[in-house]
């Protein structure tokens, strides 16, 4: 013990490699990183024009910068229309194929989707290595929907998850307060299934994870236990606990749940 004491532990600092800013006037939101063979994609929530920004279109854009290795803008460019919009995740399925997870409040520019349900939906960008549309679909409800997390399925299609607040629209169902709605649609944005989980209470989910060819799971949280979620613990109101959920890939079946918490 006499010997730990007197031995000293230096930590080296780590040093910047390099760095570079982007950016606009007023406000610029990172929200998302994806890598590439040749270096990285960033996705950035932007509220005004600026130098150095390209096919801005008003409001709030998706701003997409593609860099090399070493910070270099290889190109950019604004994705959006007239209204709000704003990026979740960048999901790369090839070095010359990316979706974006976005939201959007508009029906015009670059937002063709035939059907805009509520005030807000969910916006999925089909985009190539170059920054050029390939295809963009909108889903959602008749209210807010809130983009949360997306994940490449093994077919090539793309299964995102979101917080909705009612239904119509694209979703069939709504239990309470807030819910967790689930779609799952193919490589050419088609979809596929869609499912609503919760209960009568506030439900919330972050991230996805793909854990078999024929499974995915979730990580989330839930006020109240009943219905669907079949947990031991049951909260007493002012506090949530944790839901933790494996389900099927092919329709969304729930194949096995765990609660934790106090």
């Amino acid at each position: 013990m006499l010997i730990n004491l007197t031995i000293v532990s230096f930590s080296q600092t780590p040093e910047i490699t390099w760095q570079n800013c982007f950016g606009t006037d007023e406000s610029d939101n990172t929200k998302c990183i994806e890598s590439t063979n040749n270096g990285y994609m960033l996705g950035i929530n932007i509220e005004t024009n600026g130098p150095g920004v390209t096919n801005y279109h008003g409001e709030n854009d998706v701003w997409i910068i593609k860099t090399d290795t070493v910070g270099n803008i290889i190109w950019e460019k604004c994705f959006g229309g007239s209204e709000s919009e704003g990026i979740t995740k960048i999901i790369k399925l090839s070095e010359s194929e990316f979706y974006l997870f976005c939201s959007t409040e508009s029906s015009d520019y670059d937002i063709t989707c035939d059907t805009n349900y509520g005030s807000t939906d969910f916006w999925v960008v089909k985009i190539d290595g170059e920054g050029n549309i390939l295809w963009d679909h909108c889903y959602g409800s008749a209210a807010t929907d809130e983009p949360r997390d997306a994940i490449v399925t093994p077919d090539g299609g793309l299964l995102f998850m979101g917080r909705i607040f009612w239904d119509g629209g694209d979703v069939s169902a709504h239990y309470g307060s807030y819910d967790i709605w689930f779609c799952k649609i193919d490589s050419l944005g088609t979809l596929e299934w869609e499912k609503t989980v919760g209960y009568e209470d506030i439900d919330n989910a972050l991230c996805l994870k793909l854990i078999t060819d024929t499974s995915f799971a979730f990580i989330g949280g839930y006020y109240e236990s009943g219905g669907m979620i079949d947990c031991q613990i049951s909260t007493t109101g002012l506090w949530g606990d944790i839901w933790l959920v494996e389900m099927g890939l092919s329709g969304g079946d729930m194949l096995y749940q765990y609660c934790y918490g106090g």
